[in-house]
């Protein structure tokens, strides 16, 4: 039995825990990482930002920040479905 009805919007923002975010790595310079790190400071809130980076070689990497947390906005979502280096994005 359904007890509530929430907004897709608002179940984001209310329970994920983490947004991943899957980035290029090939000829990844530290500019676009920085203005990345700018845009989600914008949306400060309670998920963990984790980055999922392939390397040149092939290796892939997982970094979880330890000083940066976000909202899971709509705002933030679409902004960085438009950013040059994202190639995917999921939250748990």
């Amino acid at each position: 039995m359904v007890t509530r009805l929430l907004p897709l919007a608002k179940v984001r923002s209310e329970y994920a825990k983490a947004v991943n975010i899957a980035v290029s790595g090939i000829g990844l310079e530290e500019e676009p990482l920085r203005e990345l790190r700018i845009l989600l400071e914008e949306y400060p809130g309670k998920c963990q930002v984790v980055i999922h980076l392939e390397g040149n070689s092939g290796g892939k990497f997982i970094i979880r920040s330890r000083s940066l947390s976000v909202s899971a906005s709509d705002k933030l979502l679409a902004k960085l479905r438009n950013t040059s280096i994202v190639e995917k994005i999921w939250l748990e």
